[in-house]
């Protein structure tokens, strides 16, 4: 053997060697990496509350679930459990300091009688209501026989029944115009209401005008109705003759529109006439 193969060998010799050295410690770099892995997924398991597996087992997981969590989400994506919060303090509540009650004006006393007044009025006004109707009922009793629209009979029934009603009518109304005229004019006091009350007052001063306009109104058609009845009164009594009885009733029928028509003027007024509100309650 020559000399440049002996080297040849010698170089080929050392190449094997070191060529079993490197494949040695690859081995044992693969071998340090795997068992990283697997420990690194028993701690992984371990925090997501999953039982152990025991030593030695192969756990069949891969790789990737090892890494980190998404560093970002979106609303749909994410479910993190929020971190017990820390209860909040409570906030600092003062006492409602009390507020001085508003002084409530008393209701000047001028207001008040008027008001009453006014009942008063009202009270008239419902009482001789009726009479004027069956005054009213009489006299067109009279107005559709001359028409020729009713018969006697009818007429004399309707007459009948006005004439008995009539002595209560009047007697009603008398007592309830008594009343209202013991009051007095009381709202004549109102012009000197000012300040809070004075438009209340001025309402109330309307109103009573109105309302005594209508109480005299009716008055007037009564003062016909009564003396009509005193007429058939006195005939009935024998102080009358049939035909001086007639003509009296004649004229009576003839002269009742003026006074009813003025009345019904005076309700349209008292209608349209503003209310007297003394206090919260009227």
């Amino acid at each position: 053997m020559t000399r440049r193969h002996a080297a040849h060998r010698r170089r080929a010799a050392a190449a094997a060697r070191d060529g079993h050295v490197l494949t040695g410690v690859i081995g044992v770099v693969l071998a340090a990496v795997v068992a990283a892995a697997v420990v690194g997924v028993v701690v992984l398991i371990g925090r997501d509350g999953a039982t152990a597996p025991a030593p030695g087992t192969r756990v069949e997981r891969p790789l990737a679930a090892a890494t980190s969590l998404p560093t970002s989400a979106s609303p749909m994506q994410s479910q993190v459990t929020p971190s017990p919060s820390t209860p909040a303090t409570p906030r600092a509540t003062s006492a409602a300091t009390p507020q001085p009650t508003p002084k409530v004006r008393a209701r000047p006393a001028a207001l008040v009688r008027c008001r009453d007044t006014l009942r008063a009025a009202d009270a008239a006004i419902a009482a001789g209501g009726i009479g004027v109707q069956h005054w009213q009922d009489h006299l067109g009793a009279q107005s559709n026989l001359a028409a020729g629209r009713w018969t006697l009979s009818r007429t004399a029934a309707v007459w009948t029944r006005t004439r008995l009603a009539g002595p209560a009518d009047v007697d009603r109304f008398t007592a309830a115009y008594r009343s209202y005229r013991q009051v007095g004019d009381d709202c004549a006091a109102v012009a000197r209401v000012s300040g809070t009350y004075h438009a209340r007052a001025v309402d109330c001063a309307k109103a009573q005008r109105a309302a005594d306009r209508t109480v005299e109104a009716i008055r007037a058609v009564l003062d016909d109705w009564a003396h009509h009845l005193r007429r058939m009164a006195d005939f009935r009594d024998g102080d009358l003759a049939a035909v001086q009885a007639q003509d009296m009733w004649i004229h009576a029928w003839r002269a009742a529109p003026p006074a009813l028509d003025n009345l019904a003027a005076a309700r349209t007024a008292l209608a349209r006439a503003p209310g007297c509100r003394v206090g919260s309650s009227g």
